[in-house]
């Protein structure tokens, strides 16, 4: 891939830099530099008269901090989708269960309902059958 070249400005110098990212992701990483260096500026007195070490380890710092910080909230994040993914297994689980449970209780409903017709039928076939023979006597 071809490395593709963007003019940026970091702590008011200008700076040209070749990456394979895009332009646009590259002067993003710019702003963001330039946002910490404005925060450190607002944080420490006297911050652009300090030694370059010293500025460069504030930076250095101020951006390992916001990456530990943002890659613990992305493992918390993680961990909560991984819970909610084996809450939806364990519904999904229960309702396929439910689900055969409740074709089992329809199948058995069924089959007491045939049951009982055969039965009312039965039953109405002793009553004619009654009311016939009672009848003659």
């Amino acid at each position: 891939m071809e490395k593709k070249t963007t003019e940026v400005i970091i702590g008011g110098k200008p700076l040209v830099l070749q990456s394979d990212e895009d332009p646009i992701y590259v002067q993003r990483l710019a702003a963001y530099l330039n946002g910490k260096l404005d925060d450190l500026r607002k944080q420490v007195p006297q911050f652009d008269r300090r030694s370059s070490d010293f500025q460069n380890q504030s930076l250095v710092l101020n951006v390992a901090d916001d990456f530990i910080k943002a890659r613990s909230q992305a493992e918390k994040h993680a961990e909560k989708i991984s819970r909610m993914e084996q809450e939806l297994y364990d519904l999904k689980h229960e309702l396929v269960t439910t689900k055969m449970q409740l074709e089992h209780a329809e199948k058995e409903a069924t089959e007491w309902k045939n049951a009982l017709d055969e039965q009312g039928k039965r039953l109405d076939e002793l009553k004619e059958t009654f009311f016939k023979h009672g009848s003659k006597t």
